[in-house]
């Protein structure tokens, strides 16, 4: 049974804490868990419904593990350590708007979020010294489905071997980072991050796109 609450709106959400997303009892009919690192063990899990986009759910509530501050946000784009799992550097860009497919974000929206993935990545080469990552983006047919970019740290070789999509079990991988024992590290990728779009100038830059772009439109 969920092991407390918290108040969003005028209404309770009840979470659990747990270890593991196995751990979890069967949400009740038309609920779900959003999991997100924080609580007493490795995640605080809130009973929402089976259709609240997580994006919505954290924009509503709130109330989350420091580590989960985004760490730039400007113009309808965000970037935060991603929410479910401890792996430092794991960031996650995504959008204000609820999107369920990338088609569906606007032209201006799309070239905005291609420029803060690059300024991320030369941020995570120069800052942190991560070498490599895999870029994800899916589509589900769920109405909770939020369009969002994984931007995942990983090892630049499997024994003798390039560690490419195919060859990285990824589940096994991010699983094994713990969030008790990777919170400080996460904390100070985060601000490195943070310091880093803001000599970069990224949220000026992004504004003198959109205004061009809105320009070329316009004319």
């Amino acid at each position: 049974m969920p092991n407390g609450g918290r108040m969003v709106g005028q209404g309770a959400v009840e979470y659990i804490d747990v270890d593991r997303k196995e751990d979890l009892p069967a949400a009740p009919e038309g609920r779900r868990y959003l999991d997100f690192l924080g609580g007493t063990r490795q995640l605080r899990c809130y009973l929402v419904p089976a259709d609240m986009p997580r994006i919505r759910f954290m924009r509503s509530f709130g109330e989350f593990d420091e580590c989960l501050t985004p760490l730039f946000h400007h113009a309808g784009v965000v970037v935060q350590q991603d929410a479910s799992y401890a792996l430092p550097g794991f960031f996650v860009v995504s959008f204000d708007q609820h999107h369920r497919a990338l088609d569906s974000v606007d032209e201006v929206g799309c070239v905005l979020s291609a420029v803060v993935i690059r300024e991320a990545r030369i941020g995570m080469r120069v800052e942190l010294g991560i070498s490599n990552i895999h870029l994800y983006y899916e589509e589900k047919i769920d109405k909770s489905c939020h369009v969002h970019y994984w931007m995942v740290p990983v090892p630049g070789h499997m024994g003798d071997q390039s560690t490419t999509i195919t060859r990285l079990d990824l589940r096994s991988y991010l699983t094994q980072f713990r969030f008790q024992e990777q919170r400080d590290t996460i904390l100070r990728y985060n601000e490195r991050m943070r310091e880093y779009f803001k000599a970069a100038e990224t949220a000026k830059r992004m504004d003198r796109i959109r205004a061009a772009l809105s320009s070329h439109s316009n004319a």
